[in-house]
């Protein structure tokens, strides 16, 4: 069953993407991503920006396909309501300010090692050789249209 629901589900990120360089995470790509997608069954889509999802949702507008009635589709990044455009869609939101918070600490915590002497044997004064560090950040879901 869970095979099933995985081929009815497709996420749109650069990998869809014509081999153009530089089409990547835009408005363009959801768009030419969406026949590929739509022609394949999908009944819901993750688009890893809200531009592509938009560019998704025209050509589905385009073909005389509505969101929620024919496909859901989900951003990602919350950006449309940053810059006060007025679409209706669902998507993750990402806390800009706590990502860059916990960036900065991290960052902050690997210079005061080198600034201050901190740390001992051979990595000791070279933070970028430490291992590497995880912090997971919790995204919320905005839910205004098709989830």
């Amino acid at each position: 069953m869970w095979r099933s629901r995985a081929r009815q589900t497709a996420v749109v990120d650069s990998r869809t993407r014509s081999n153009r360089r530089g089409s990547g995470y835009r408005f363009a790509s959801g768009y030419r991503a969406a026949d590929r997608i739509i022609d394949g069954g999908a009944t819901a889509v993750f688009c890893c920006n809200d531009v592509m999802a938009l560019g998704f949702r025209q050509r589905m507008a385009e073909r005389g396909l509505h969101v929620t009635e024919d496909m859901q589709v989900i951003g990602y990044d919350n950006i449309l309501k940053r810059f006060g455009l007025g679409w209706r869609m669902t998507t993750v939101e990402q806390s800009v300010g706590d990502l860059a918070a916990a960036c900065w600490g991290m960052l902050g915590g690997r210079i005061d090692g080198v600034v201050n002497g901190g740390g001992a044997g051979a990595d000791a004064g070279r933070p970028w050789l430490a291992e590497p560090q995880v912090k997971v950040l919790t995204p919320k879901l905005v839910q205004t249209a098709c989830a």
